[in-house]
């Protein structure tokens, strides 16, 4: 089950997801470090609710200077955690 904050009312739209195209499941987690794009498509949210969710401290990320970035196995494990 999804972390009760995931759910966004904004749909993702074809901008958040333009990094991602051609990916398959598989690749997400080849990479050690996601961005916010990445992390968004994975839990099928907009990248602005991600943003919302770092500045409340509600989901594990890094910043270095302005850019977020994220473990792939924190947010898996993160979900896992739910409430």
């Amino acid at each position: 089950m999804l972390h009760k904050s995931l759910h966004s009312k904004k749909p993702i739209t074809d901008t958040d997801t333009t990094i991602l195209s051609g990916y398959n499941p598989t690749q997400f987690f080849n990479k050690s470090i996601w961005r916010v794009a990445e992390v968004a498509c994975y839990l099928g949210v907009s990248k602005g609710h991600i943003y919302n969710l770092c500045s409340r401290r509600e989901i594990p990320f890094a910043k270095k200077g302005k850019l977020l970035y994220f473990i792939p196995k924190e947010i898996e494990n993160w979900i896992l955690l739910g409430d």
